[in-house]
């Protein structure tokens, strides 16, 4: 049975806006529509994350660390992996079953030096995966909407899980449509490595700065059913690949509504596991 969950992000930025008293009333609120698992940054994560989780029977359904990947020297490299390497344990400490590792670019890096900040990312999803290798954790990588990210491209992820046998792979419907990729092609290939899923929807707009941009064109972040994304036949796709349990997050990266969009999110993706 599938367990639908939520962006932490998506639950608390409307707390103000909607009235409600505080972030335990919005775990609860959320867990009174069905949302049960919450997907966190590392940096969201306190000391009070797993009693907060506990007291409200929510769970983690995946904790992200976005981080700058430094490689210039080895100390760099080593100072970058054991920032992650810290994320991961808070992952474990509220009880995720999965750690995505978004390696960032180093701020201002010089473009020539593109080829050597890819052998980084690569070399950093092994020594993760050789990190948790005895810890109840799963290392993860998710298609990226950006083709320069070293995990952005069919190539980059074909390398990393072709070389790293316990790595896992986050389904993201709306990242492959960003990156210029057919989300349903993005299923078929990796389907019978996914092991979590996110579910945005999509639709390209007029330019205005309030909306993502990517390749040239400006998206606004809808409810699920709302845009033009073909999530129901990707989801088909992994559920026959075997993808018959685990959580489905609803993503909805717009800069307002992003509560009631969820909550519409919720609608149709209830009734969209009827169909599959």
């Amino acid at each position: 049975m599938y367990k639908i969950g939520a962006f932490y992000c998506q639950i608390a930025a409307e707390i103000k806006k909607q009235g409600i008293p505080d972030i335990k009333a919005a775990f609860e609120l959320a867990h009174k529509n069905n949302i049960t698992c919450l997907d966190f940054n590392s940096k969201e994560i306190d000391e009070g994350t797993a009693e907060l989780l506990r007291s409200t029977d929510m769970s983690a359904a995946s904790v992200h660390g976005y981080m700058p990947l430094n490689f210039a020297t080895d100390k760099m490299y080593d100072e970058s992996l054991k920032n992650m390497c810290d994320a991961i344990d808070k992952a474990i400490s509220v009880g995720s079953p999965f750690f995505m590792s978004v390696p960032q670019l180093p701020k201002d890096m010089d473009e020539a030096l593109r080829p050597e900040f890819i052998k980084a990312v690569r070399a950093q999803f092994a020594d993760l995966c050789d990190y948790v290798k005895d810890k109840p954790i799963t290392v993860t990588v998710e298609d990226f909407s950006l083709s320069n990210s070293g995990y952005g491209t069919f190539e980059d992820i074909d390398y990393l899980l072709n070389n790293n046998p316990t790595l896992g792979f986050t389904y993201d419907s709306g990242n492959f449509a960003l990156a210029g990729i057919d989300e349903v092609e993005g299923a078929k290939r990796y389907a019978d490595r996914t092991v979590y899923v996110h579910l945005k929807d999509l639709k390209i707009v007029a330019p205005d700065p309030v909306h993502i941009l990517r390749r040239g064109v400006y998206y606004d972040s809808l409810e699920l059913g709302g845009g033009q994304l073909k999530n129901l036949e990707a989801l088909k796709i992994i559920k026959d690949a075997g993808y018959i349990e685990g959580a489905i997050t609803i993503e909805v990266n717009s800069s307002f509504d992003r509560l009631s969009r969820t909550l519409t999110s919720l609608k149709w993706l209830e009734e969209a596991l009827t169909k599959i």
